[in-house]
């Protein structure tokens, strides 16, 4: 089982199934939250769905192209962060994250999201990593924003979302750019 310590209240784990529930019950709670912004959302209606997107995961890690983690804060299962595949012979991936609403402006994506790219560029040895953002997502943009992602440009009606297509921002880091941040000195 795939656990990472992020700091001494946050830890990333591998899904497994037994995690159904309580991811589902999250998204539950969480619905009018994320699904301006995530299509999956609103497709996703019971245990079972997300039962079936677990085992996903699963087999994304098997098949080493990539992950996704539950984040946990405190014990509790608070949002999920994870690779979209990895292209290996392009040493490049896309990472994307949701966070419990309750649990927005503690920190916990931003630390996750760059134990994750640290990870991804210094263990994996990645190039490139995008992370993908509505234009109007301010919350999910501040996210590469404050890890120092470049901003590279904008994707025209990118994805169609619940009330239509979305621009979406591109953010991109580079292995050669990625300066880890001072809280994670010593890990």
């Amino acid at each position: 089982m795939f656990v990472y310590a992020v700091d001494r209240h946050t830890r990333l784990k591998l899904l497994d199934t037994r995690d159904a529930k309580p991811l589902f019950a999250l998204v539950e709670r969480n619905r009018n939250h994320l699904s301006p912004w995530l299509p999956w959302v609103d497709k996703t209606v019971s245990v079972k769905d997300m039962e079936k997107f677990i085992e996903r995961t699963q087999q994304q890690w098997v098949r080493d192209n990539g992950f996704t983690a539950g984040i946990v804060y405190r014990g509790e299962l608070v949002g999920v962060v994870g690779t979209y595949g990895i292209r290996w012979a392009h040493r490049k991936t896309e990472i994307g994250y949701w966070l419990d609403e309750k649990h927005m402006g503690k920190g916990i994506v931003s630390r996750s999201c760059a134990a994750v790219v640290d990870e991804l560029l210094t263990g994996w040895k990645l190039n490139r990593i995008t992370i993908l953002c509505a234009v109007d997502n301010t919350a999910s943009r501040a996210i590469p924003e404050r890890l120092g992602f470049q901003r590279e440009g904008i994707m025209r009606q990118a994805e169609k979302l619940r009330d239509g297509y979305a621009d979406y921002v591109v953010y991109a880091m580079l292995r050669q750019d990625w300066q880890r941040p001072a809280w994670m000195e010593g890990k």
